[in-house]
């Protein structure tokens, strides 16, 4: 007859590695999950708050616009099809971005003496100076439109949502089998 303490002591460890094995891989998971929901959804908050029609990027600050790309001689001009209005859009790479596509552009608008088929404005003596959409960096983007943000806000919750519990199923894994072992292993 085998030795019942020595078989519970491989439970214990086989419960102990198998709920670590499974539980902190499942809480890595949820906790990674839901930071990129919620850091995807603060950034499509704060698109939908400076959402604005490509004629009324009139100052600077953050502006949130849809339109047309059009690459003219490498730069990213992004055209509202209604009204033939054009902006200029600095991006990291322009030529990753397909003509005609419709592009929904997140950045800090800010003026500059461009010149061409762009927003304008008269500056100090008549100085032709156009307003650029900075996109480059980490919390401004320019993606593929496809729904406004603020539609894309519940789904992106549940996101965080789904990966909070995630995250607390690992966890209980991880501790109700570390708990499990640990009372067969002092019996």
């Amino acid at each position: 007859m085998p030795d019942m303490n020595a078989f519970q002591h491989f439970l214990a460890d086989l419960g102990v590695y198998g709920g670590l094995l499974l539980g902190a891989p499942l809480a890595l998971i949820g906790l990674a999950m839901r930071g990129l929901a919620r850091r995807h959804a603060a950034r499509m908050t704060l698109a939908a708050r400076a959402r604005r029609r490509i004629a009324d990027v009139s100052e600077p600050g953050s502006v949130a616009i849809v339109g047309l790309a059009r690459v003219i001689d490498g730069r990213l001009l992004v055209e509202d099809p209604t009204t033939s209005t054009r902006i200029h859009v600095e991006h990291e790479d322009p030529t990753e971005v397909r003509e005609g596509q419709s592009l929904l552009v997140f950045g800090h608008a800010h003026a500059a003496a461009l010149g061409g088929d762009v927003v304008g404005t008269s500056a100090y003596r008549g100085d032709p100076r156009a307003f650029v959409v900075d996109a480059r960096g980490e919390e401004h983007f320019a993606t593929p439109f496809r729904r406004e943000p603020s539609e894309m806000l519940p789904t992106l919750r549940f996101q965080a949502w789904a990966g909070a519990l995630i995250f607390s199923v690992g966890v209980l894994l991880a501790s109700a089998t570390s708990a499990v072992a640990f009372s067969l292993s002092i019996q």
